[in-house]
């Protein structure tokens, strides 16, 4: 084992209406949109953890943009990744 090494694997499974909400909450705090404004993003469309990152941290200051683009990127298709 080599020092500051991470040698587990994780998966992290699509994304819910709760586990995005709980990340908007997180990231945004006091400017959080409502659970109401959070819903309606469609996760039926396989929302990973990182494309509600990315949309966050693009519009880190405006909350409803960053639903926009999630909304709007929902679906899309990228290649597998296999370790």
């Amino acid at each position: 084992m080599v020092l500051g090494r991470v040698d587990e694997r994780i998966l992290f499974g699509y994304c819910d209406s709760r586990s995005i909400y709980k990340m908007f909450s997180n990231f945004y705090r006091d400017k959080c949109p409502t659970l109401n404004q959070v819903d309606v993003i469609d996760n039926t469309k396989n929302i990973s953890p990182c494309d509600v990152e990315n949309a966050l941290r693009k519009f880190s200051k405006e909350p409803l943009k960053a639903i926009e683009m999630i909304n709007e990127n929902k679906g899309a298709t990228l290649e597998q990744f296999t370790f």
